[in-house]
């Protein structure tokens, strides 16, 4: 029974690597495109991710990156814009998660400015690599949305 038991972890653990998380429902990798991205986010000035990143396309993807730092980005999204958001998503990916809900919890109106400073700081970082890409700037009212998600989070 040990050695069925061993044979089946092995077995799991060669099949599922926990350091490579899997796409979510919906959403599929594509090594080319990503390959493609960060090289056109590196000839826009900014340095190559690393590690690269776990990214996933999918419809409606939101351009987010998940809790387990895989970015989900929109499939039917321009490469350069992809390049700016992927930028602005490296960003929160190395920072963490400015709404950490895990920890202590803490006035909510505190955990909303440290978001929106975050958010700010990558949708300014994203705006810079658009515009050496030649793409226009983000919409400004697309912060308040974000901003709305936050505060949906934010809340008991």
């Amino acid at each position: 029974m040990r050695i069925r038991a061993a044979a089946i972890c092995l077995f799991l653990f060669a099949c599922k690597s926990p350091s490579q998380p899997l796409c979510p429902a919906g959403t599929a990798a594509d090594a080319r495109r990503t390959s493609g991205i960060i090289a056109i986010l590196t000839q826009a000035g900014e340095p190559a991710p690393d590690p690269s990143p776990r990214v996933c396309y999918g419809p409606a993807s939101g351009n987010t990156v998940t809790s387990q730092g895989v970015m989900l980005l929109d499939p039917s999204s321009d490469d350069r814009d992809l390049a700016a958001r992927m930028a602005h998503l490296l960003l929160h990916r190395r920072d963490g998660d400015p709404l950490d809900l895990h920890e202590v919890r803490v006035d909510c109106r505190a955990q909303m400015q440290r978001a929106r400073t975050a958010e700010e700081r990558a949708r300014a970082l994203e705006d810079r690599v658009r515009q050496r890409l030649g793409r226009p700037a983000l919409d400004r009212g697309e912060l308040d949305r974000v901003m709305e998600e936050y505060a949906r989070r934010c809340e008991p």
